[in-house]
């Protein structure tokens, strides 16, 4: 990502200085937006104008804006992580609430007798052999 900035640095001449200061309107702009989002005090505060600083200084200006990507980045990288850990957990949620409404359902469903005969339908009763001559 530096070499690309440096490279943007010297490219920047050749566009004139409304280029270069429509540019940097942009980059603040956005930078500002991002880091009062996230509530980042150290983005918001040292924005500097690259448009009338000698060469030196502007490679300074470079530095601190990589370290204020960074930082975003990084912030940003967090956030997504949490996000996905949350989304996972919600996920794990939703298949137990599934399971318990379905349980719930079934137990409903089959209440009293009704479930009793349902579930024991299929066994055989055999009486006692003392029994036996009474039925028949």
């Amino acid at each position: 990502m530096r070499s690309h900035l440096l490279t943007s640095i010297n490219d920047i001449t050749c566009f004139g200085p409304q280029f270069l200061l429509l540019r940097l309107l942009q980059y603040l702009s956005l930078v500002r937006a991002v880091g009062s989002i996230l509530e980042l005090s150290d983005v918001t505060e040292s924005m500097k104008s690259m448009a009338h600083a000698p060469h030196d200084e502007r490679l300074q200006i470079v530095a601190e804006r990589e370290r204020q990507c960074e930082l975003i980045t990084g912030v940003l990288r967090t956030l997504k992580e949490r996000i996905e850990r949350k989304d996972e957990l919600l996920h794990g949620y939703e298949r137990d609430l599934a399971k318990l409404r379905s349980a719930k359902e079934h137990k409903l469903g089959c209440s009293g007798l009704k479930c009793f005969s349902e579930r024991f339908s299929s066994i055989k009763y055999y009486p006692p052999p003392s029994q036996l001559h009474q039925i028949s």
